[in-house]
Formats: structure tokens, C-alpha cells, sequence
């Protein structure tokens, strides 16, 4: 139920730079670093795909009856990274983006394929070999079996740590790509 919040994490952070960088001239921002205004352009998406993603736990757990077996620690913690992780992407596509137009369909490119490789329809294991390595770099892999470990089979906090520091990663890479993009662009 989560995946349809990933979405939302690209796009937004995609819409909100693109949105700044059409409001503010580069002599608006010629001091300030790269890395605060990717911090800043980050917290709107982060609120919205948290208060999104509770409404959604709330929803399936009391209106639709499914069983959460595993602690709520381990599902926030796992929906931070990949809100991170998700944020970074599409902060780091609206940093190649000149227009809207682009960011979107940059989102969208990177979207439809994440979905697809997350293993949400189909199983990673019976994937090509090459295509279940390229699954590595995709967050919502990692997010959907902490989903599906945490809701249906109760898997504790610490045998999730092998899905949580690839999105910890991943979210550290592409929010570092996304700053230095920016900063490049602005000099």
C-alpha cells in the first residue's frame, strides 16, 4: 500500500526545485550552499510522504483489517530512508532539469522502471541476473521487503538492518549528487 506513496516522493521533490529554480534568480542564492537549499527543498516532500504514509498505516490497519505483526520503529524507520532516498532522486533530477516538462518526465522515466524492478509484481529471484543486479540501486526494492517483512511476517527491527543501509546509502549518495548538481549548475 506504501508503493503509491514512492511516486509522490520523486515528484514532489521534483516540483518543489523546479518551482525554486523558476521564483529565484541564481544572484538569489549565489551564497547560500548547494546542500542547504537541497536540504530545504527536501522537508515539504518528507512531511507530505510521512503524514501520507501514517494516513495510509492508519487506514489499512483499522479500516481494512490488516494485521501489522511487526513494530512500528522498524516501518518509520525503514519509510524514512526510503523518503530520503526517494527525495534524492528527484532532487537529483530536477538538478539536470532545466523545465518542469523535464523533471517530470525524468521522474517518470526513473519511476516506471523502479516500479517494475521493485519486485511488487514480479518476484526479484526470477529476474535475468543482470537485471536483479541493477534491482541493487533501486530503493523501492529495499522499502518493499521491509514493508512486506514488517506488515505480514513481523520481522524484527534487527534483521532489517540489510534492507536499511542500501537506503541509507542510496539516500546519501543521491542527496550529495543532487547538491553538487546544483551547485555545479549555479557557477
Amino acid at each position: 500500500m506504501l508503493l503509491f506513496w514512492s511516486p509522490r516522493g520523486v515528484v514532489e521533490g521534483t516540483d518543489l526545485d523546479i518551482i525554486k529554480k523558476a521564483s529565484f534568480s541564481i544572484d538569489h542564492v549565489k551564497g547560500v550552499q548547494g546542500l542547504a537549499i537541497s536540504a530545504v527543498s527536501a522537508v515539504p516532500g518528507f512531511v507530505i510522504g510521512t503524514v501520507g504514509a501514517t494516513l495510509i498505516i492508519v487506514v489499512a490497519v483499522f479500516w481494512f483489517q490488516v494485521p501489522l505483526l511487526g513494530s512500528l520503529p522498524a516501518l518509520y524507520t525503514g519509510l524514512f530512508l526510503f523518503l530520503i532516498s526517494a527525495i534524492g532522486v528527484g532532487l537529483m533530477i530536477s538538478s539536470l532539469s532545466v523545465t518542469q516538462q523535464q523533471g517530470l518526465l525524468g521522474a517518470f522515466m526513473f519511476l516506471v522502471p523502479a516500479i517494475i524492478l521493485s519486485g511488487f509484481a514480479t518476484p526479484i529471484l526470477n529476474m535475468p541476473p543482470a537485471v536483479q543486479k541493477l534491482t541493487l540501486v533501486n530503493p523501492l526494492r529495499y522499502f518493499m521487503v521491509i514493508v512486506r517483512g514488517v506488515f505480514l511476517e513481523g520481522t524484527p527491527f534487527h534483521l532489517l538492518i540489510d534492507q536499511f543501509w542500501p537506503l541509507a546509502v542510496i539516500g546519501i549518495v543521491t542527496l550529495s549528487m543532487a547538491s553538487w548538481l546544483f551547485r555545479r549548475r549555479m557557477y
